[in-house]
């Protein structure tokens, strides 16, 4: 799996005909730092994966680091992923280059500096963060983009306002991935439920106002989260089986092409139900909750439960035009057929060995220092785990013993223990 020859899985040819005489029988590379848990920005990596197999492309991925639970979901679909920066790639075995964190392997990258004539792929950059602490969601590598970039895509427009417009004077070809949503999503068909009660809140980082709603007798919510016991994929089947979903991020439009009512609220807060007041902002903070603020867990049950009905009416009434705007099987096709293919590129030697110092430096000084931060937690935690549970077994022997004791005491003022020792004592005589 990790170096092998790329393998079309047929389970994923030809479902559905949009988009496949841009992508079927297409090589597509596509990159990203790493693939291990159930993020944002891996799932819409694992997604795109999906959905192009399903048009009949061959797909390669190169990350650096490949993990449970997300390489798992990989293998299901038997495709090449190559984790070694090294690798012998070739410009010309791909028509499309998929690149996430300004990530181009280093063969490809000498490949450009050698290249004289014949075609070239597209390239696709593609932006998933605003935060500034997300520096690989920045163009980081000065003038690549410009250089060789077909379509840049950002997931919001917070990303265009708080990360690209700090780095371009002018964006290539700028466009919009705003998370979309597999096509499953959008051929749920659930009837409308007049009457909340029964919530999934899916969260990896939830505020306490959110756990506090498993307090309220009334209503049944679920947990889904790297915190929780409840730690998976986000499916169509899933999604069908309860009445709303509190969320953010890739939650909203999985909910949207639905019609499943979502309350956007986490750890930055947020509005609550979405409105034709609140969707403009919202979108343009990826859903994140951010610019609105936050709620007690009283008045979040109380929207919960007050406002369920007009959040039904409203994605109801909208969910044609939100199935438009996200489902994945129509913004792959908008963004391929809207490609600019740079006809002329060529990167001096000078400026190849810097890419390649950068693509170093993000190996040794990031994604190694990042995982081996990451053990570490995971072995305090795994230490922490090991303790608590000592900790409980030393408790219930504690209790036990003190049971023991109390049960001994108890038979020791009985009127038959005490005749039994005056007994005993004849008896030794």
């Amino acid at each position: 799996m990790l170096t092998g020859n790329r393998i079309l899985n047929s389970k994923y040819n030809n479902n559905g005909l949009r988009g496949v005489y841009m992508i079927k029988n297409k090589r597509f590379l596509i990159s990203h730092i790493w693939l291990k848990g159930f993020g944002g920005a891996e799932i819409n990596i694992l997604e795109l994966t999906k959905y192009l197999l399903s048009k009949g492309a061959y797909v390669d991925i190169f990350t650096y680091v490949l993990k449970n639970p997300l390489m798992e979901e990989f293998e299901k679909l038997n495709v090449n992923i190559i984790t070694d920066i090294n690798y012998n790639f070739k410009l010309k075995e791909y028509d499309y280059v998929w690149s996430c964190q300004n990530i181009i392997p280093n063969n490809m990258i000498q490949d450009l500096a050698m290249h004289k004539n014949g075609e070239l792929p597209y390239f696709i950059f593609m932006h998933m963060a605003a935060l500034p602490e997300y520096v690989l969601e920045q163009p980081y590598i000065f003038d690549l983009e410009n250089r060789i970039s077909s379509k840049t895509l950002a997931i919001s427009d917070e990303i265009v306002k708080k990360n690209l417009s700090n780095f371009f004077d002018k964006i290539p070809s700028l466009s919009y991935y705003r998370n979309p949503a597999p096509v499953e999503f959008c051929r749920i068909k659930k009837d409308n439920c007049k009457r909340l009660s029964k919530i999934l809140a899916i969260s990896n980082h939830p505020p306490e106002e959110i756990k506090e709603l498993s307090e309220y007798e009334d209503i049944e919510i679920d947990f889904m989260g790297v915190w929780s016991d409840n730690y998976k994929l986000a499916t169509a089947e899933l999604f069908n089986q309860y009445d709303c979903v509190i969320g953010i991020g890739k939650n909203v439009q999985y909910c949207l092409v639905s019609s499943i009512p979502i309350y956007i609220y986490d750890h930055f807060g947020g509005p609550g139900y979405l409105n034709e007041d609140n969707y403009s902002l919202s979108e343009q903070n990826n859903f994140s909750g951010r610019g609105f603020g936050k709620k007690t867990s009283q008045t979040i049950y109380n929207e919960l439960i007050n406002n369920y009905k007009l959040a039904l009416e409203y994605q109801s009434a909208n969910r044609k035009g939100y199935i438009e705007k996200f489902s994945i099987n129509e913004v792959v096709p908008n963004i391929l057929k809207t490609l600019n293919k740079k006809k002329d590129i060529s990167l001096s030697y000078k400026y190849v060995n810097y890419i390649i110092s950068i693509n170093r430096f993000v190996e040794d000084s990031y994604v190694k220092l990042t995982e081996d931060k990451n053990n570490l937690l995971d072995a305090i935690r795994f230490k922490d785990n090991e303790l608590a549970r000592i900790s409980k077994d030393n408790d219930i022997l504690r209790n036990d013993c003190i049971s023991k004791d109390l049960e001994l005491s108890s038979i020791k003022n009985t009127k038959f223990f005490k005749y039994y020792k005056i007994i005993n004592k004849l008896f030794k005589s």
